[in-house]
């Protein structure tokens, strides 16, 4: 992650002390026999919007994020990520 913005008394946008952040992952996936699930990787990227609670970040609201690619099965990949507040994930891929 890469902080791209820490927000100040009277900024115009986003809540005093939230953090806009730059993400970046790879989910990597083997093949699943009698499921869809195939091998290959699917990269995410996007902004997350949130706060640090105890050192730790919390999204402000659920995050969602673009699928950027994809190898193999994946290749073709599209769509979203989203990460709602509770911490799971949601893949939504099209392919």
């Amino acid at each position: 992650m890469t902080t791209l913005r820490i927000a100040q008394a009277g900024d115009n946008f986003y809540p005093q002390g939230s953090l806009l952040l730059h993400y970046e992952s790879t989910y990597k996936f083997n093949a699943v026999p009698n499921t869809p699930l195939q091998k290959g990787q699917v990269r995410i990227g996007g902004v997350l919007l949130g706060s640090l609670v105890n050192g730790q970040f919390q999204p402000i609201d659920p995050n969602t994020l673009a699928i950027v690619g994809g190898t193999e099965a994946y290749k073709t990949a599209r769509g979203q990520v989203t990460e709602p507040n509770s911490g799971q994930k949601e893949l939504d891929i099209q392919l």
